[in-house]
């Protein structure tokens, strides 16, 4: 009777496994039509999230593949698949992913997250009723996946779900994220993003600006002062775009940089920058005359005039542009690599 009892356990136990709960005291989210969620990407594919955008085409992930590419970091996903909007499109790309809605079932919930911590680049829990953020959290300019653990103590009942979003591009604009569940329980793990953590990482409050959106002329005239002081617009918008740095030569002359590469520096002949030699010519404190001096530079972020020419910091290189005709600035030879 033994061999048709194992028999008979065996198959008990196969059919049992798929809604066991993997580790005790882990309580995954039922939708509300009753069928367990995919909110650990453990079917290979997006069912039960709905994707905006495209920075979310391809998803989700399966394997370790920050570790192929970056030594220092890996994934620390769980099981077999997770989101990481780095790994199939790089930065370039942007989008939203909406779970399904689903009820708290469990005073405790935890979720795991990495990746940028730019304002546009989180996880969070949204509860329907109010549409307000029951949790929130970034990454942390770092690809290891790490936990997060939220009190929903006061929440259990309410209608929520998930939204991970990747609205930034360039470096480290993208989003990591796996595996939410519910515990019965405080779980406790050795990697836990903390609360300081979780509130340093927080957007400041808004900034309270009065008088955002005015003109250079409007901000000019409403700015405060010290007594004899006066403010006047010598340039701006749209004579002179994206300054980054700028200096003034013994003509009392303004030296511009546009610096329309930052932060990346662009291919070898595909700089953008340029510098642009602004003059007033007769004391209205305003220029009259604008001068494009130089194009083509790659990630130019500094400047200074004199010595026979100006000098340009394009990161690695200092570079120096010769100048002979200082009335009509241009440049009177090649450009050296200093």
């Amino acid at each position: 009777m033994q061999r048709p009892l194992s028999i008979f356990a065996a198959l008990f136990l196969g059919c049992a496994a798929p809604w066991l709960p993997a580790r005790a005291g882990v309580v995954r989210a039922v939708g509300l039509d009753g069928h367990v969620l995919n909110l650990d990407f453990e079917t290979g594919d997006l069912r039960d999230w709905k994707a905006e955008g495209d920075a979310f085409d391809g998803q989700p992930v399966e394997g370790d593949t920050v570790a192929a590419r970056r030594p220092d970091m890996k994934a620390a996903h769980q099981g077999r698949h997770w989101i990481g909007t780095y790994e199939k499109h790089g930065d370039g790309r942007r989008g939203v992913l909406t779970s399904e809605t689903f009820k708290v079932s469990q005073p405790w919930a935890s979720f795991r997250v990495a990746g940028g911590d730019l304002p546009g680049t989180y996880v969070e829990l949204i509860d329907v009723d109010t549409q307000k953020a029951l949790a929130k959290a970034t990454g942390f300019q770092s690809e290891t996946l790490r936990p997060v653990v939220v009190d929903l103590t006061k929440s259990v009942g309410k209608r929520v779900f998930l939204r991970v979003v990747d609205q930034e591009t360039g470096g480290w604009g993208h989003v990591n994220f796996d595996e939410f569940v519910f515990h019965t329980a405080r779980p406790v793990f050795a990697d836990e993003i903390t609360a300081v953590e979780l509130k340093r990482g927080a957007a400041p409050a808004a900034d309270d600006v009065p008088f955002a959106g005015l003109s250079p002329q409007e901000a000019a005239r409403n700015a405060t002062l010290p007594p004899g002081f006066a403010m006047h617009v010598f340039a701006g918008e749209p004579d002179v775009k994206q300054p980054i740095a700028f200096c003034d030569d013994d003509r009392g002359r303004l030296w511009v940089i546009e610096g329309y590469c930052y932060p990346k520096k662009r291919p070898e002949g595909q700089g953008l920058d340029r510098i642009l030699v602004f003059e007033d010519t007769d004391g209205d404190h305003q220029f009259d005359k604008r001068t494009v001096f130089m194009e083509g530079l790659n990630l130019a972020s500094g400047i200074e005039v004199g010595f026979g020419g100006v000098w340009i910091g394009c990161a690695p290189n200092l570079l120096f542009v010769p100048v002979t005709d200082w009335d009509h600035p241009k440049p009177a030879g090649e450009t050296r690599v200093l």
